[in-house]
C-alpha cells in the first residue's frame, strides 16, 4: 500500500501545464510542475496551497485561504 503525506507548500508558478511550488521550510522550489485538482479556484504565484505525496509525485489538492 502507497503512503500519502499532506503537505503545504506556496505556488511559485502556474501555467497551463501545472504549477511550482516550494515546500514550506524549503528555500528553493521544486523543478517538476505539478497537477492540480480542479475545484474552481485559479491559482496564482503566492497562494499557499496543500499538496498530498502519492507515489513519488505531489498533486495540489486546494488553496488555503
Amino acid at each position: 500500500m502507497n503512503e500519502s503525506e499532506m503537505v503545504i507548500a506556496t505556488v511559485v508558478t502556474r501555467t497551463a501545464a501545472g504549477v511550482t511550488i516550494r515546500l514550506d521550510g524549503e528555500n528553493e522550489a521544486l523543478q517538476k510542475r505539478y497537477k492540480v485538482i480542479s475545484n474552481g479556484v485559479t491559482l496564482a504565484a503566492g497562494n499557499r496551497v496543500l499538496a498530498v505525496k502519492m507515489s513519488g509525485t505531489y498533486i495540489v489538492i486546494g488553496k488555503i485561504t
